[in-house]
């Protein structure tokens, strides 16, 4: 399917309060949102985690 051929109908700016809790040696990353654990595979938890990183330093 080609992302391409649909047009983008709504874009959300994620206000929500996301963490991801690392445990060990990053051997297990949680993903909660409001609260709330949710299933994710462990390559979004990887992805939020650098994306994080990289804000961080951009910021500060």
């Amino acid at each position: 399917m080609d992302k391409t051929n649909y047009p983008v109908t709504k874009t959300v700016e994620i206000t929500a309060p996301i963490k991801v809790e690392v445990r060990g040696n990053n051997q297990i990353l949680t993903l909660v949102v409001n609260g709330k654990e949710l299933q994710a595979f462990k390559g979004m938890c990887i992805s939020l985690l650098a994306a994080q990183d990289e804000y961080e330093k951009s910021a500060f």
